[in-house]
């Protein structure tokens, strides 16, 4: 028979605590909650209860907008594209570069090291940036930003301490037995810090869905635009639309409800996706910050 823990009585600290958290929770559910409701709700509902736990008068008029009128499903086709590929990019470089600078006997490792410190302070600047993407004729191409976004110092310095910290022996005799440096790198290095490398694959999944500063710069077509460029375009439109009383599509919808309805379809994917892998993001975090 196991013995029953005895559970620690609660103290004021503990009360505190929970007290902060369940706050800070409200704090950060409460504005997408109301911006969900505000997305299913009339104007006239609206005008009446700018704020409803549920939705008054229920419509799919504002999503129904955005999808047909303001070609969203194109910006999503192109942010996935970017997410999916970019994300990739993003873990291979990573992953290598941290496995590379991990190995002893690896030549110029300091040198390396100090390299990717450097693009931690300094940076190109725009307008080199800027001249480099039109010289290699990136300019309207989804690429641009893949690359642009394709390598992150934290990112490698995290998982360079996670691999610092396994054992070499294991190494040692994967190598031994007949394993190339790309198997020891596949088959041990990689699945021994899965959890670094499932956290660090959602914050790169996430920085390029989130990406909208050189996508505005460099994506200047439409067919190319991202889905964050599209919410922007969105709100211009919309509030355009709310300045023109005369506009015959403004009179079956409101503005705040179509800016909702966007914020919602951009930051849905994203909420939906997180729970699933939260398990990894403690565990991660803290084996690749252990040794520094």
């Amino acid at each position: 028979m196991k013995e029953k823990t005895q559970k620690r009585p609660l103290d004021g600290m503990d009360i505190f605590c929970a007290a902060l958290l369940t706050v800070m929770v409200v704090l950060v559910i409460f504005p997408f909650y109301t911006s969900l409701v505000t997305a299913f709700t009339t104007s006239a509902s609206y005008m009446q209860h700018p704020v409803q736990l549920l939705p008054r008068s229920f419509t799919l008029e504002n999503f129904s907008f955005v999808f047909e009128r303001m070609n969203i499903v194109s910006g999503y086709a192109n942010t996935i594209f970017i997410v999916a590929v970019g994300t990739l990019l993003t873990m291979f470089i990573s992953l290598t570069y941290a496995y590379a600078l991990s190995m002893r006997d690896v030549p110029g490792k300091k040198f390396f090291f100090l390299l990717l410190l450097m693009t931690m302070y300094f940076g190109g600047g725009l307008i080199p940036t800027y001249m480099l993407i039109r010289d290699l004729g990136m300019i309207n191409s989804p690429f641009a930003i893949i690359f642009l976004c394709g390598v992150s110092p934290f990112n490698i310095i995290i998982m360079k301490n996670g691999i610092d910290q396994l054992p070499e022996s294991l190494f040692e005799a994967a190598r031994v037995s007949g394993a190339n440096e790309w198997q020891v790198f596949l088959l041990v290095a990689v699945p021994l810090i899965k959890p670094i490398v499932v956290t660090f694959s959602l914050f790169a999944a996430v920085g390029y869905w989130n990406e909208w500063y050189w996508s505005m710069i460099v994506l200047t077509k439409p067919a190319v635009k991202t889905l964050q460029i599209m919410l922007r375009t969105i709100v211009v439109t919309v509030e355009t639309l709310e300045m023109d009383s005369a506009a015959s599509d403004y009179t079956e919808v409101f503005s705040q409800g179509l800016k909702m309805a966007a914020v919602v379809i951009t930051m849905l994917p994203i909420m939906i996706i997180y729970p699933f892998l939260q398990k990894h993001f403690a565990q991660g975090i803290l084996v690749g910050a252990v040794k520094m």
